[in-house]
């Protein structure tokens, strides 16, 4: 079952993500880094525009505006400090983590991955109470899927569960 585009994202960043490269960033719904990786909206440098609104999912509005208004790089600590980033490892560690946090959300249900994408993504804009109906209602979707008997049937016999995908 997939509706819209429900497809989970997630990056690993290592080494400067400037202006796009932010907005790549912040449509992914996991963000890793290293310890280098650097971070900036220059358009106001070079009298371009642009970024706000997708940096807006990384960071705070003030912090958003501090990168636009003034175009400096702010490293991966940064923005961990403020929510923009899960995680920041050493250069070494970034990929093996990144392949090991894709493997960890492999082994969930293909459906019920798609189906909390997209109730996310409906709802990341509306008030708490119309989304709060609108994850109920995919709770409800949720709750038809083959996938969700077998979670519940797989918790009780104390077993991994075997996804049939649909």
């Amino acid at each position: 079952m997939q509706f819209g585009d429900a497809r989970f994202r997630s990056s690993a960043v290592n080494g400067a993500a400037v202006g796009a490269g932010v907005v790549i960033a912040s449509c992914c719904d996991l963000l890793l880094a290293s310890e280098t990786a650097t971070f900036s909206l220059p358009e106001i440098l070079i009298g371009s525009m642009g970024g706000t609104r997708h940096t807006r999912r990384l960071v705070p509005d003030k912090i958003m505006r501090y990168m636009a208004f003034t175009g400096r790089k702010f490293d991966a600590h940064f923005l961990q400090q403020h929510g923009g980033i899960n995680e920041v490892l050493s250069a070494e560690d970034l990929l093996p983590a990144a392949l090991e946090l894709a493997a960890e959300i492999a082994t969930r249900s293909p459906s019920g991955v798609s189906l909390m994408k997209e109730s996310i993504n409906l709802t990341e804009d509306m008030p708490v109470t119309e989304g709060y109906r609108v994850e109920q209602l995919f709770t409800t979707l949720a709750s038809g899927i083959p996938d969700s008997a077998e979670a519940g049937r797989a918790y009780l016999e104390k077993r991994q569960p075997v996804w049939s995908g649909d």
